[in-house]
């Protein structure tokens, strides 16, 4: 994220990454500063993620969304994948090339 607000106030977020996960009001930021900010979800699926941010007055935005779909893990992924290429008979079975 990088917000710049128009008076110059630092800034904290809000984020409920839709797991049971919410990151209260992380900060405080200075305005116009990039923030990274990861998540890990455990389980496959899809999730909306919802933000907002506040300045130091405590004036609130509006919430924010974000639809994202978590895949497998790309460890599982690369596993099967290499699993597959040793046994060429897997392909046949699973009718995947």
């Amino acid at each position: 994220m990088n917000l710049k607000y128009p008076n110059n106030n630092d800034l904290y977020y809000f984020i409920d990454w839709d797991d049971g996960s919410i990151e209260k009001w992380l900060g405080p930021y200075s305005s116009g500063q990039e923030v990274t900010i990861s998540h890990n979800w455990s389980e496959k699926g899809k999730y909306l993620i919802q933000a907002k941010v506040k300045d130091t007055n405590g004036l609130e935005s509006s919430w924010g969304t974000l639809s994202v779909s978590m895949a497998r893990s790309r460890f599982f992924n690369n596993f099967f994948l290499r699993l597959i290429q040793q046994f060429p008979i897997l392909q046949h079975l699973f009718n995947l090339f």
